[in-house]
Parts: C-alpha cells; sequence; structure tokens
C-alpha cells in the first residue's frame, strides 16, 4: 500500500520516521503533476528498475561501520541519585560512564534525569545572535523554587560556554533588589549528560525562591544536526541569504540556554532577541515592543508565555515575509516564508483557520494563545514541530502552489497542519511527564489528524484514508521483531528510536478503536475533562484513562485502563477466528504472527505480562440486518453469541475494521462474505472491504487460510472503484508477484490481474482529470498494468 506516514510531530526526518510522504516534493524543488504517454510511462517505468537493481547490488555489498573507542570505566559513586543509573540506561551501550567533570574531578550526580530538589518557575531570555559569524551569546535568570532541602542545583547545558553564574536567594520577588547573593562552592560540567552542577555554601531550605543567573555562549553551526538553535542557508532571486531558527524536541533547549530540559518542568519564558534592523524575530509570544541596540540593531521583547515545556520554545530570526488571517475567536494566524515563496502559503493558512476553528468545538477549550505563527523553514530536519504558538515547518510540508504543486502535495500540506494543531492542546496545554508517554501524544495527533483534516476538504476522503497507517501498523505488528507501543524510556536520547510507525500508527489506530467503543460524545467529554483537569500541567497515560472511564460506562463492568492496557504494554494483536455452529457464534483469540518463529528464541523470547491476549470489543453484522452493528466482549478469552436467525447468509466481524485485530472464518463463513462482495459489494462499507482484503491475504500469508479463498475474494475487484480498496489489494499481489516471479504461475497471475483491472484501466483513461482519489487510482491503475504486461 501507499504509505503515508503522518506521525508529523514531533516529526523525525529521514534518520527515523521519513515522516516524508511518497509524493512530497523534493526539497528547493517544485513539480507539475505529469502526464505522460503510454510509451515515455513504460520506458520511466524499465529505467527505474533497472536503476532499482543496481542499487540493491551496491547494499549487499555494503558493510557495516565500526564501533566507537571505549572510555575508561569508573568507580566512583554518586552521594545522591534517584536511582536511574546513566550506565544502566545505555544497553549495550559501548561507552561507560565515567563521571568525571571536565575539570578532571569527581561529578558528584550521576543520574540523568534532573534531582528534583529545585524546580524552575521562570525564564528571561536575552539572546543576540551574529548570524554572520555564526554564533550567539545570551543571558538567562531563572526563577526557582526549592522543593526540598538542598546544598546542591544541577541543569541541562549542551555545547555552551557557561560564564559568569550567580545565585541569589529571592527575599521579596515584587521588589528588584530584595535579594541576597549566596556562596556558591563550586561549579562542575559533564557534557555526557549535558549537565552542570553547582554546589552551594551552605543548605537551602524548602520554599525557598532562588534567581539563577548564567551568561553563555554558543555556534550556530549546527545545521547538519539541525537541533538546537541553528543557522540556515537559502536563496531568493540568486542572492544566498541567512536565517537562525530552533527544534527543540526531546532535547535540545539546552543547546541554546541553559535551563531544566525536561517536560515535567514546566515554567513561563520571557524572551529579548536583538536583531539587525532588516530581519525579523518571532517567539512563542506576542510581540511586546521594539528598542534600538546600538548602531544598525534592534532589540525585540515578547510578552510572557503561558507555563510550557522547554522542548516547545522557539524563536527565529530571519527576513521573511508573511500573510495572516483571524479565527473566529479573533486569534490571529500568520503565515511566514521567503519572500518569493510567501504567495504558496495561502492555502495553509486558509486550512489552519478552518483547522482552529473546529478544533475549538472538537476539544471543548477555546485555543488558549492569542496568536498562532506557521513559518516555513528551508533547512529543517523533522516534518513540522509543534512549537506553542510558533510552529516550525519544513518548507515542502507547508508551501502549495496550486499552478504547479501536486494533489499529493496538498494533501500532505493539510495533513501536516492538523496534526501540528491537535498538539497545541494534546501535547501543549496538557504535558506527557516524561518521554515514555510521548505514544499518547504522537498516536492521538495521528488519528485527530484525519477529523481535522477532513474540515478542509472532503475530497481527500481522510477518514477512510486511515485505513492506510492502520494496514501498515498491522503489517509491522505482526512481525515477532515489534515492540509494545507503551515502552519505559529512561534516557531522552532513546526516544527517537523507541518511536516508530508502531507507536505512531498503531497508537492512532488504537485511539479510534476506544473511541469506536464509547462513542463520539463520551470521547469528547472526556477527552475535553482531561484538558480541563490537567491544562497548563502534566498527565500520563492513565489519566486520560481514567477521564474516558469517567465520561463512559464499559459493559460488563470492564475499566477503560484494564482495557487498553492489554493493548499498549504488550507488542502485537490478536486474530479472532469466527466459527458458525448451531445457532451460536464461536469466538476464540490467538496472536497472530505472519510467520512462525517459535524456532527461533531470539525473537520469540520477550514475555508478555497478558500472555498474549486482550480485551477484544469484537464487533460484527450479519445479513439480516447490515447496518446494525453488535458488540461482544472477549475478556482475555473466547466468547460465544447466540445468532437470532437461523437465515443469516453472512456474518462481517470488526464493522467498520475499528478493531486493533484481524477476523477468520470457517470456509462456509468465507464463502458467504465472498458471495456477498460479488453480487453487491456496496453493502459493505470502504472500511470494511479494506479490512476484508487485508484479513484474507495476511491470513493466507501465515497459513491460517489457503490462499484461494483471498484469490476468490479478488474477483469481485472487476466492479470495485475505490482506490483504498484497490491499493490494499495491491500491496498483498505485488508481495505474490515477487514470490512468484520465476515460478511457472507467474503468467496465470499475469493474466488473472489484467483480466480484473481492465475494466477500470479503460474507464479511468489516461487523461490527467477527476478528483484526487481518481487521479491516484488511474496512476496505480497504470503501473499495474505496465508492471504485468512485460
Amino acid at each position: 500500500m501507499d504509505q503515508e506516514v503522518e506521525e508529523v510531530s514531533f516529526l523525525p526526518g529521514e534518520a527515523i520516521l521519513n515522516k516524508k510522504a511518497v509524493y512530497e516534493p523534493t526539497k528547493g524543488q517544485r513539480f507539475r503533476q505529469v502526464v505522460c504517454s503510454k510509451g515515455w510511462a513504460i520506458c520511466i517505468l524499465m529505467s527505474m528498475g533497472t536503476a532499482m537493481i543496481a542499487i540493491a547490488v551496491i547494499a549487499a555489498f555494503a558493510r557495516p561501520g565500526s564501533t566507537l573507542p571505549q572510555e575508561p570505566c569508573s568507580n566512583q559513586q554518586a552521594p545522591e541519585s534517584s536511582g536511574h543509573s546513566a550506565a544502566d540506561l545505555h544497553p549495550g551501550y559501548d561507552k561507560p560512564q565515567t563521571y568525571i567533570a571536565t575539570n578532571g574531578e569527581p561529578f558528584p550526580w550521576k543520574d540523568l534525569r534532573l534531582p528534583g530538589t529545585v524546580v524552575p518557575e521562570s525564564y528571561s531570555i536575552f539572546l543576540h545572535a551574529n548570524i554572520s559569524q555564526s554564533y550567539f551569546k545570551g543571558r538567562v535568570e531563572m526563577v526557582l523554587e526549592v522543593v526540598s532541602d538542598t546544598n546542591f542545583i544541577v541543569f541541562h547545558t549542551q555545547d555552551l560556554n557557561i560564564s559568569d553564574l550567580s545565585l541569589y536567594e529571592v527575599l521579596d520577588h515584587r521588589l528588584e533588589f530584595s535579594k541576597t547573593r549566596l556562596q556558591v562552592r563550586q561549579e562542575l560540567e559533564y557534557p555526557r549528560n549535558d549537565q552542570y552542577y553547582v554546589r552551594l555554601d551552605s543548605t537551602i531550605r524548602a520554599k525557598t525562591r532562588l534567581e539563577l543567573h548564567v551568561n553563555f555562549r554558543g555556534s550556530l553551526e549546527s545545521v547538519s544536526k539541525m537541533k538546537g538553535f541553528y543557522k540556515s542557508e537559502y536563496t531568493v532571486k540568486g542572492e544566498t541569504r541567512y536565517m537562525a531558527s530552533t527544534q527543540f524536541e526531546a532535547t535540545s533547549a539546552r543547546n541554546a540556554f541553559p535551563c531544566f530540559d525536561e517536560p515535567q518542568l514546566k515554567a513561563k519564558f520571557k524572551m529579548s532577541i536583538v536583531r539587525n534592523k532588516e530581519h525579523i524575530t518571532l517567539f512563542n509570544t506576542p510581540l511586546k515592543g521594539s528598542t534600538p541596540y546600538g548602531e544598525g540593531l534592534v532589540q525585540d521583547e515578547y510578552e510572557e508565555s503561558v507555563k510550557m515545556s522547554t522542548y516547545l520554545v522557539a524563536f527565529v530570526i530571519c527576513d521573511f515575509k508573511n500573510m495572516s488571517k483571524t479565527t473566529e475567536d479573533g486569534v490571529e494566524v500568520r503565515l511566514f516564508a521567503p519572500e518569493d515563496k510567501i504567495y504558496m502559503g495561502e492555502f495553509a493558512l486558509n486550512a489552519s483557520v478552518t483547522v482552529l476553528n473546529y478544533y475549538n468545538s472538537f476539544f471543548g477549550i477555546p485555543y488558549p494563545l492569542p496568536k498562532q505563527d506557521l513559518i516555513a523553514i528551508p533547512n529543517f530536519a523533522a516534518g513540522a514541530m509543534e512549537n506553542w504558538g510558533l510552529i516550525t515547518y519544513r518548507d515542502t510540508s507547508i508551501l502549495y502552489d496550486p499552478a504547479i504543486s501536486t494533489e499529493g502535495t496538498k494533501k500532505w500540506v493539510t495533513i501536516v497542519v492538523a496534526h501540528e494543531l491537535a498538539h497545541q492542546w494534546f501535547g501543549n496545554l496538557v504535558t506527557m511527564k516524561w518521554w515514555n508517554d510521548l505514544w499518547l501524544n504522537e498516536g492521538f495527533a495521528s488519528y485527530v489528524e484525519r477529523i481535522g483534516a477532513d474540515q478542509v476538504d472532503k475530497e481527500f476522503h481522510m477518514i477512510d484514508s486511515f485505513m492506510e497507517p492502520f494496514s501498515g501498523s498491522m503489517y509491522l505488528d505482526s512481525l515477532a521483531t515489534s515492540h509494545p507501543i507503551e515502552v519505559e524510556v529512561l534516557d531522552p536520547s532513546e526516544v527517537d528510536a523507541a518511536f516508530d510507525k508502531i507507536s505512531y500508527d498503531k497508537g492512532g489506530s488504537l485511539i479510534r478503536m476506544l473511541q469506536s467503543v464509547i462513542g463520539e460524545a463520551d470521547f469528547k467529554n472526556g477527552l475535553t475533562s482531561y484538558l480541563r483537569k490537567h491544562e497548563y500541567g502534566n498527565a500520563e497515560t492513565k489519566d486520560l484513562w481514567d477521564a474516558f472511564e469517567e465520561a463512559s460506562n464499559l459493559d460488563a463492568g470492564l475499566k477503560v485502563s484494564v482495557v487498553m492496557d492489554t493493548w499498549t504494554k504488550q507488542m502485537g494483536y490478536p486474530v479472532v477466528t469466527v466459527v458458525r455452529e448451531k445457532g451460536k457464534l464461536l469466538l476464540t483469540q490467538e496472536r497472530f504472527l505472519i510467520m512462525n518463529v517459535s524456532h527461533n528464541h531470539s525473537v520469540s523470547s520477550y514475555k508478555s505480562p497478558y500472555n498474549y491476549k486482550w480485551y477484544i470489543p469484537f464487533t460484527y453484522s450479519t445479513s439480516a440486518n447490515p447496518s446494525r452493528q453488535s458488540l461482544v466482549w472477549m475478556m482475555k478469552d473466547s466468547a460465544s453469541v447466540d445468532l437470532p436467525n437461523d437465515s443469516v447468509a453472512w456474518i462481517k466481524g470488526n464493522v467498520g475494521s475499528y478493531g486493533y485485530y484481524r477476523v477468520n472464518y470457517d470456509k462456509e463463513g468465507w464463502q458467504a462474505i465472498i458471495k456477498q462482495l460479488r453480487t453487491d459489494h456496496t453493502v459493505f462499507a470502504v472500511t470494511d472491504r479494506v479490512g476484508l482484503i487485508s484479513d484474507a491475504f495476511s491470513l493466507a500469508r501465515a497459513g491460517l487460510i489457503d490462499y484461494t479463498v483471498p484469490l476468490e475474494m479478488t474477483k469481485y475487484l472487476i466492479n470495485e472503484t475505490d482506490y483504498f480498496v484497490w491499493e490494499e489489494a495491491l500491496s498483498h499481489i505485488y508481495f505474490l508477484e515477487s514470490q512468484l516471479k520465476l515460478q511457472e504461475e507467474f503468467d496465470l497471475l499475469k493474466s488473472f490481474l489484467l483480466g480484473l483491472a481492465k475494466p477500470l484501466i479503460d474507464k479511468l483513461g489516461w487523461e490527467n482529470s477527476g478528483t484526487h482519489l481518481t487521479k491516484k487510482l488511474r496512476a496505480s491503475m497504470i503501473t499495474l498494468a505496465i508492471f504485468f504486461y512485460f
């Protein structure tokens, strides 16, 4: 299937999730949607095939790189720690912790997490960036609260030169000079953990308020990493220009200013930025005022922010132009881009206003900030980042030119915009306490993005299109090498490795399944309750389950958290087998694996805390009343259901494919469904038809049914015209092609498929016309015809 990977925020770039959809334009280029002749299409496809073979040969002879040299070990023990030994947090990591500071002295704090004895209340940041010389300098003043008695402070800094550190006890925060300077006995830096240790002359008592002042200097030359505060290069009409922008998730705010860089340590932020007169600056909040700052320079001062996590802070220095529009609630939405590309932002700007207006109702809480900026960054590793009030985008994820951009680009921009705006509530207003709950943020946004995007353009059929990430995640999750989406993350550096399509797309699928079970009204009520209870604070996954539990009433006395834990804390998913016997439906469950790995201990040794059993909300409909849906709970076991009518011709399980499980039937059950598809396939919704094809081919591939079942089913495709159904079928057909390529049965498969596709190919023709899905279907069918013709 043509997978569109929508885990957009934080949208890792090619490094992990390759968040760019297959149809997204290459950075810096602009394409027309190409319409070519049959001859050209054939030549292009044959050339691509040759190139792919060459690449495969090169890859086959590639060799992995060597490992890094080890550092010497240290037996130093920390006097105080919360128990997260950094050495324990890197399984297999070949660089043991030394806990030796840069000056050669022992570093006392031996934990990747900060102590928690001191927490930030607010930051006042002054920043002066010299973009032409690629460095920045600044000063941060942190107001801190002492939670428990301590004689030391630990904060984060990364690749910054620290100077002039001073600490004050605040006697009266209302009076500027009512504070006493404290004696600092020791300063130590440990770059391995990005930590800076400050030991005091005496113990500070709980509830004391402190001010920590730090001067710092850093480099802007980190564009290759595109994290922290970095410099970008771009051209306008042949002229090279420069800008500076930020990307902080997960742990790069510390690269721009000293801070307490953990998501639960929320604080308020004030920002002052010095710029050249020809530049502008942007921050999370509205501009408060500007004043001259030396010759040719201006200092911009910004309003104080609401409480938020450090990874959501953002600032930009550039010479971009903007366009703006206002929401129904009076929120100003501005889109920034280089002056020669600003006209390409109109679609995203209008889409943002539409989605913001809708989300105000969906979340039950008005957008909480006075403005929302969106900016196209020329050099950006992610697809986009949901910084509160200042969303940063890779330029190809927000710029759309209706004269030359493809329909795929338009859809991608819509999805990314909807995803990032969903985070303004779910992730920003309420933030996870720690990175192990990042899956919930991203899974939620990966589902809600479709609902938001559907408000922009109905032609995309965004709700049905969720079947693409749904099917993709089910395939990956059927492998023995999958992982639970709820995993322990002790080291923030593990975030990128831990969260992939399983976490994003399976997470979205589970949220979708839960909504279908408790109903849309209870889902929205629970969501609003969760956001109001934890607004401007932090929460855990269980807090969301509890909110849905209070807002809904599951059958059989079940609790939402009990049900959902079986889906999030163990990897994989079940297949439910439906057998019809003497007026009853007998339902059994077992874990579904695409291949048997019992012989391979290394991949089968993972032990599930629930023994691979699930609380399954099994839904079904029958031929007696296709529009009526029934629900039965499978309590980590089998179940049986009485059939009210013996004359029922077929039973279809997992109505609408909302459940994250597969369904198998006995021989008669499959034949009845196939007969209905060939008689009138529209009795089943598009999502049902996609699910049936996915289940049949996957079960055959796993050896649970014979391949004659899915191949018999595909005969109905001669009457099918839906893009999503055909894409699902083709994804499995191309797998069969790869297995039969050198077999004598391959010619039979070719003839079979071309016979099914010919009526649709003839109907669609070669002219680039019709709706978005019609164009995509035409491209798929032409590809199929060329592929199987030769």
